[in-house]
């Protein structure tokens, strides 16, 4: 049965395999998956199930807006299967220290998204048995409804080039939901920039993770 040191292998494995391309990402996951055993198969599907929920979370889906220059639901759910495809060391990061990953992640990557490969195993699955792959294995899956709050309220600061080079904090108690996203804390001016923090309405209509000050090319 697959453990996690032979996931992570078989994650790098098939992303070095198509030099880091998000789109054959998954092709190659399913080519290398080839041939395994009903067993091996579910337990890749779980651990990667298992991995996703995990980065469930109010200060990871905070990072991946900063990193991104943006972020709804479902682009947070990519998100975290595209942490997963970075494979183990920026996996970890992600979940020890999420601010980490503004250094973590190299400066000329500009897609953090990750379609598909969540389906590897389940399609590799379902083409040597003929049959969907059970769901009774996902039951004790920690699935959520909404993000949880890591490690109660927690404060970090620090200076980071992709947001401007502006200071930024980012509370996980300060992150309220308004239509399953991140709800804005502050005012934002038509250039972007944080403005009053005591108004509540963001004038240019995006939503933005609590406690995180933007800027734009007009200055922070």
């Amino acid at each position: 049965m697959i453990a996690e040191t032979e996931f992570w292998r078989l994650i790098d494995q098939s992303r070095e395999a198509v030099g880091g391309d998000l789109y054959e990402h998954g092709t190659a996951l399913a080519r290398s998956l080839e041939g395994r055993s009903r067993e091996d198969l579910q337990a890749f599907a779980r651990l990667f199930d298992v991995f996703k929920w995990e980065a469930y979370r109010w200060d990871i889906w905070g990072a991946g807006y900063l990193l991104a220059g943006g972020m709804r639901e479902g682009s947070f759910e990519a998100f975290r299967a595209w942490l997963i495809s970075r494979g183990q060391r920026i996996y970890e990061i992600a979940i020890r220290d999420p601010d980490a990953l503004a250094e973590a992640v190299p400066r000329d990557v500009e897609e953090f998204e990750s379609e598909g490969l969540w389906l590897a195993a389940r399609s590799v699955y379902e083409d040597a048995f003929g049959e969907e792959m059970p769901i009774e294995i996902f039951d004790d899956v920690p699935m959520r409804l909404g993000p949880r709050v890591s490690h109660g309220p927690k404060k970090t600061s620090r200076r980071d080039s992709r947001a401007c080079g502006v200071e930024r904090t980012i509370s996980d108690a300060q992150a309220p939901i308004l239509g399953g996203r991140p709800k804005c804390a502050g005012g934002y001016g038509g250039t972007g920039k944080l403005a009053n923090p005591s108004k509540s309405a963001c004038s240019s209509g995006a939503s933005r993770p609590a406690g995180v000050k933007l800027c734009s090319s007009h200055g922070c």
